[in-house]
């Protein structure tokens, strides 16, 4: 999985416009949640919500989980996590407006894209303190359905290559885990669980 500061996308996201002027930040929208169709799919002035679809203005989920996701409201996420579903597209007109610190992190499943369409705005002005951070299961270079000069400007940010933990990591975790919670685990607990869940940190944590 690659990580990037302030402008990695989020599984093949696409942008075909975007804006970094951020001197009249987008309010959030009200609680009620206004739908419409846009070219055959769902449409929406809000973007978050539950895990399985249910509104929800203090979501942690981008998109409804369809495939095809239109937002043409105008919000501002509260800095956190968010997972990211399907392909959401921010139409003309609609402004997205993403704070210093966020995380959003694509649906591997649904092959999230983040499509921001000529005349709508992706606000993201992140920090050195707080960076915005997208996950990617692939570095720019190797999102081929982008465009070159997107691809090259994408290269230009902070990318690491960040692999499962190995054994030695996963046991040091596991310990300060243990520790923080004031438990005692016996060494083959600790070796069996080190051995056993290998495939991400966020599993080992539990």
């Amino acid at each position: 999985m690659f990580l990037g500061c302030m402008g990695i996308l989020a599984m093949s996201m696409m942008f075909t416009a975007c804006s970094s002027n951020n001197d009249d930040p987008t309010p959030s929208p009200s609680e009620k949640y206004v739908w419409s169709e846009d070219g055959g799919f769902k449409a929406c002035d809000h973007v978050l919500f539950t895990d399985n679809g249910q509104e929800a203005p203090k979501g942690n989920v981008i998109g409804n989980g369809d495939q095809n996701f239109v937002f043409k409201g105008n919000q501002t996420l509260d800095r956190g996590t968010y997972l990211l579903k399907g392909w959401v597209y921010v139409a003309d007109g609609a402004t997205l407006t993403i704070p210093a610190g966020t995380v959003i992190k694509g649906d591997k499943d649904t092959k999230a894209a983040l499509i921001v369409e000529p005349g709508g705005k992706l606000i993201a002005n992140g920090t050195a303190d707080k960076p915005i951070v997208f996950t990617s299961d692939r570095p720019p270079t190797e999102m081929l359905r982008l465009e070159q000069r997107l691809r090259d400007r994408f290269r230009r940010g902070l990318t690491c290559d960040v692999q499962p933990p190995d054994y030695e990591t996963r046991v040091a975790i596991i310990k300060n885990k243990a520790i923080r919670m004031g438990v005692e685990l016996p060494a083959p607990v600790l070796e069996y669980i080190a051995e056993n869940i290998t495939s991400s940190v966020r599993q080992i944590e539990g």
